[in-house]
This record gives structure tokens, C-alpha cells and sequence, in this order.
């Protein structure tokens, strides 16, 4: 059985333990296993059931698998768990290896608003999240944008997700900084060497170049953690080739209107009549949620 490869060796012995099972009940899975189980039935939930119905796998039930998803931490921003993974990861590369080398990419997405309350962690879902590095003016804004950090080898066929954040509407030129700062200090110390610093030419991270020094005649800095090195930004050219064709074509390339759904303010009004701001309607939810809570 040494000769299996990983994933086959924790099937069969799922299989053992099921063996010795009188029933389907009190059944118990290993983390890896049960980690296994959960991007099978990510990737197809009708092929998961078949092979749980039929028990071809012993399969945990949906409700098993929720039960496991919900210890999981959902942390924005950096985890220095993660850091520490790949550092004993890294170990076993030599410390010469160019797949060591590379950038770290960093781009923003837009995402539908969403607050919501989490009864299991009490704790609000869809504010603005930066970490350490969160604005006091931002603490309660809704997210509307995420950005996400990634290391890119230069040689290696493979990236690593490094953190992601909440944004609202955009990760301002001041605050991004440091997180670059973190994030290569972060990466650095694991093992990685980060060479450059990739983003699009948007307005934000403009701002961003010029609190490096970064202007049309210079395009490095000194690096934060290795003293002889410079730190080089580079313009993704694909985003640069994207303005170019929209400006030279905007008829072939502009969205259609039914893409941009246009979304009506609610108004509420509190028992007096008076209209109520958003701050005091999320209160209001949240203490609705917490009233639920305590009834059941």
C-alpha cells in the first residue's frame, strides 16, 4: 500500500474503517480524507451523491461535510499559518533554485454586495476587511471589491495565493503600500525571493508607484529586505492592450446595459416616521439576528 499515491492510500483506508463499522453511523473520517470528499463534491455534487448512494467511497453525508466547513476559519489578509507551510515547503528546495524567484501579482475584482450575520461565529460577513491595515473610516463599509495577492514563479509552473482582502470600492494609494511591504516581508522570510511587484495602471496604484519613487524615469526602489537588491514594478501589459483596443473600439467592447443592473435604494422608516440611515438598519439586522439566536 506504500507504493499508492497519497490520495489512493487514504481511500482504502476509509475503506478499512467503514469495514469495521456495523452501520453507517459513528463513522470517523480523517482531515484529509474529509478534504478529499469536499472538493469531490465541489467539483460535481451529483457524482458525489451517486458514489455515496451506491457506496462505491464511504462518503460523509452533506451535513458532515457543513459540519467540517464550519471550523474552518474564512480570515481576509495574511495568515501567518500559511507562510509557515510554505517556508517547510521551500525546505526542500535548494536555496539557489530559480523556481524560487518570481513576482507577486496583485489585482482587484468587483463582487455583489453582501452583509450578513453568522449565527454559528457571531460575527458580521461582507465589511471591508484589510487586516491590521484597515482604515477607522472603513470598519463598517460594505465590501464591494476584493483584492488578491499571489506569488508568480519566474520559472516554476505554479503560483501561490498569498492573501485576500476586502475592499470598498478600492484599495487606496496609501494603505497599499504597506501591504506590499508585508506581504514581501512575509514571503521573504518564508524562503521566496520576491523580485518585482506586478499591478494594472489603475488610478490607485499610480498613487502607489509614486510613494515608492516610481516615475517615468525610474522603475525600482530598494529592496525592504534584501539591502543590495532594488524592488521593480512592473505595468501588466495585458490591462494596457485592454485600454488601448476599448478606447480604439469602445462600440465592440462596451458592456450592455442589462449587464448593470440598476439597484433601488430602500427607504425605511422607524416608528416615528423618520427615515433611518444605513448604519442604523444594519444595527437593526444584526440585533434582529441576534433575537433569533436567542429564541431558538
Amino acid at each position: 500500500m506504500k507504493d499508492l499515491p497519497k490520495p489512493q492510500q487514504e481511500a482504502v483506508h476509509a475503506m478499512i474503517r467503514a469495514a469495521k463499522m456495523k452501520g453507517p453511523q459513528g463513522n470517523r473520517f480523517t482531515v484529509e480524507w474529509v478534504y478529499e470528499c469536499i472538493l469531490l463534491r465541489i467539483k460535481g455534487p451529483a457524482n458525489y451523491e451517486h458514489l455515496k448512494e451506491q457506496e462505491i467511497f464511504p462518503l460523509p453525508c452533506r451535513t458532515t461535510l457543513n459540519r467540517y466547513m464550519r471550523k474552518l476559519p474564512s480570515v481576509y489578509g495574511f495568515q501567518l499559518v500559511l507562510f509557515d507551510v510554505l517556508k517547510h515547503k521551500l525546505e526542500s528546495m535548494p536555496s539557489a533554485d530559480k523556481h524560487r524567484k518570481g513576482n507577486l501579482v496583485i489585482d482587484e475584482m468587483m463582487v455583489t454586495i453582501g452583509v450578513s450575520f453568522d449565527r454559528h461565529t457571531k460575527k458580521t460577513i461582507g465589511l471591508v476587511d484589510l487586516g491590521k491595515f484597515t482604515p477607522e473610516k472603513d470598519n463598517n463599509k460594505p465590501e464591494d471589491h476584493i483584492l488578491e495577492i499571489l506569488f508568480q514563479s519566474f520559472r516554476g509552473g505554479w503560483v501561490q495565493s498569498l492573501g485576500i482582502f476586502l475592499t470598498n470600492s478600492n484599495c487606496k494609494g496609501d494603505v497599499l503600500p504597506k501591504i506590499i511591504i508585508e506581504a514581501t516581508t512575509l514571503s521573504e522570510n518564508a524562503g521566496l525571493f520576491v523580485d518585482g511587484i506586478v499591478t494594472d495602471a489603475a488610478t490607485w496604484n499610480r498613487v502607489m508607484w509614486s510613494q515608492f519613487g516610481i516615475d517615468s524615469t525610474n522603475s525600482s526602489c530598494d529592496h525592504p529586505v534584501r539591502q543590495d537588491d532594488r524592488l521593480h514594478f512592473f505595468s501588466d501589459w495585458s490591462h494596457i492592450m485592454k485600454c488601448a483596443r476599448n478606447v480604439l473600439s469602445p462600440e465592440l467592447h462596451s458592456k450592455p446595459e442589462a449587464s448593470r443592473p440598476k439597484t433601488r435604494k430602500r427607504k425605511i422608516k422607524d416608528t416615528a416616521g423618520n427615515e433611518m440611515s444605513e448604519e442604523q438598519i444594519y444595527e437593526m439586522k444584526v440585533q434582529s439576528a441576534l433575537n433569533k439566536e436567542i429564541d431558538v
